[in-house]
């Protein structure tokens, strides 16, 4: 059977500069080699040379996948209803080749972006119990990717969201690149860590804080000035807040992260300069006034002004030392 395929020059790890010519082909099936491998190494180099040939027409097809995705949303309902999301999930278990990792990533993060239902099909596909050891590998594409597919899936339904919190490894996973990845992988699982802070309950926002993700904000808040990180960070922060006041207050102003707002208050984005001293107004402003109201004058009323300052008496016995040493 003769049909139309696309033929795909790219950086097999990041899919950049990709160029594709359209070309007849003919569909054929994978050769399988034998299990019973002898030690000719002649039949040894033939299936490394297969290999290599299957791993590169894999990659191929999945950058391939992932342009078309971009295109046209209905191939992602299609690759969803051909069932092949449990496929894609498969080889990210059987593989360590960031060559097929990255890709496959990509397109499983197309296929969550796409529609709630298609992240729900990704998800029951085990998806999640082997994003831990994914996030292991040396290459920074391919954990860029996995921490992104992981954002996309955290701005879904609350389901999906707690489906990640229960997820062994994961968080901590998440945490990790947080606090040590390169800047593309950190910002990356930042996000995704705000998306699930924004939707997730009390306890697990002790534990994010007791694993500190309030610390690794910090440079985020700090060094790259990136608006758009720095919004996604503060509303997580507020999210916080809102849910936990006491000791979100003391976690936000130990972890450094108050310090940080308080800068970002004069930062010369204007959506990040007014929502960090709205922060500061609303959590943070009158903790002083707080401490400090017991030592100012009570106001009493008097037939002039109407108001009057009523010194309050001191408590105890008072002492006077005239005694010069």
């Amino acid at each position: 059977m003769t049909v139309e395929v696309m033929d795909v020059d790219v950086n097999f790890e990041t899919g950049e500069n990709m160029v594709f010519q359209a070309k007849k082909a003919d569909m054929r099936p994978m050769q399988v080699m034998d299990d019973a491998i002898g030690e000719d190494d002649e039949l040894e180099d033939e299936e490394n040379d297969l290999l290599d040939e299957q791993v590169l027409t894999l990659c191929d097809s999945c950058w391939a996948l992932v342009e078309m995705t971009l295109h046209d949303s209905a191939v992602v309902g299609g690759i969803v209803s051909a069932g092949l999301c449990p496929r894609l999930v498969e080889l990210l278990y059987i593989s360590q080749s960031s060559i097929i990792l990255a890709p496959v990533l990509r397109l499983l993060g197309n296929i969550v972006s796409a529609e709630i239902s298609f992240s729900q099909a990704v998800i029951e596909a085990k998806l999640l119990e082997v994003i831990p050891s994914v996030m292991t590998t040396t290459s920074r594409a391919v954990r860029e990717e996995a921490c992104w597919m992981l954002s996309n899936i955290a701005g879904g339904q609350e389901e999906q969201v707690v489906a990640i919190m229960n997820a062994p490894g994961v968080i901590a996973g998440l945490v990790e690149q947080m606090s040590w990845a390169e800047y593309g992988v950190k910002r990356e699982a930042t996000w995704a860590m705000c998306n699930i802070i924004v939707r997730a309950n009390v306890e697990f926002i002790k534990e994010a804080v007791r694993m500190g993700v309030l610390q690794s904000f910090c440079p985020l808040l700090d060094e790259w000035e990136d608006p758009m990180v720095e919004l996604v960070i503060l509303e997580a922060i507020e999210s916080l807040l809102q849910k936990d006041p006491q000791e979100g207050r003391i976690a936000v102003e130990e972890s450094g992260c108050l310090a940080k707002i308080e800068e970002l208050s004069y930062d010369q984005n204007d959506d990040v300069s007014s929502m960090a001293s709205q922060l500061i107004d609303t959590w943070f402003d009158n903790e002083g006034d707080e401490a400090d109201s017991s030592l100012a004058p009570a106001v009493v009323g008097t037939e002039q002004t109407g108001e009057a300052l009523n010194f309050q008496p001191v408590q105890g016995d008072v002492q006077f030392n005239f005694n010069q040493s």
